[in-house]
């Protein structure tokens, strides 16, 4: 994903669609690229109410949608469950 966003710099939002076991993927990949870095043009324009927000971000893009299907995100029931 990080090659991708460095190679097409039209790129600036991101989304995750993903169904069944590729949802845990997804969560996992999200939790390592996902950085929270304050928003500096909000302060260069002198936007009082938070100068700082922390924007979150997804490998430097913005993150859209995050869409799971059929994923076991609670695990699944074993056989003596």
């Amino acid at each position: 994903v990080k090659q991708v966003v460095h190679n097409v710099e039209s790129l600036t939002r991101i989304s995750f669609l993903a169904h069944s076991l590729g949802g845990l993927f997804a969560r996992h990949a999200i939790s390592v690229l996902y950085s929270q870095d304050h928003d500096l043009n909000n302060a260069r324009r002198g936007n009082k109410e938070n100068p700082l927000s922390p924007k979150p971000s997804i490998a430097g893009l913005e993150p859209v949608n995050f869409i799971t299907l059929a994923t076991p995100h609670l695990g699944v029931r074993g056989k003596n469950q």
